[in-house]
């Protein structure tokens, strides 16, 4: 997945659930290590700002999110290659919850379990 200096929060989050739907990537003030959670007061919320503005010397860079990919690679290519800091969010109901206990799984694992869980909570009976 390209990104660029000049790209928003906003579009390289689209680009990436364009890729996978029942994942988020957000992006975050600091780091954090593998199997770790990421703070919700380190978020930065405005999805408008550009990769540049949090990181002035940032490159494009291409992060390597394809199927195989899992979270902690994905997270660590960010920072490593971009300066960045995001953690992935994975669909769970209603909910988008961390997948710091999973980051160890693939990108494509962490879509195929939150399918089933969207498909478990659609056919739930009251």
């Amino acid at each position: 997945m390209l990104i660029q200096a000049n790209d928003r929060i906003s579009q390289v989050q689209e680009r990436f659930q364009a890729l996978f739907p029942l994942l988020q990537l957000r992006f975050y003030r600091i780091g954090h290590q593998v199997g770790e959670t990421s703070s919700h007061r380190d978020e930065i919320v405005n999805t408008e700002r550009t990769l540049k503005s949090l990181n002035p010397n940032l490159q494009s860079s291409e992060v390597p999110a394809n199927p195989e990919t899992t979270v902690g690679e994905l997270e660590l290519e960010f920072a490593q290659l971009a300066g960045l800091h995001v953690q992935i969010f994975r669909k769970a109901g209603k909910e988008w919850i961390q997948t710091t206990n999973t980051d160890k799984w693939t990108l494509q694992r962490q879509q195929e379990i939150a399918a089933e869980t969207a498909y478990f909570f659609q056919n739930i009976r009251r």
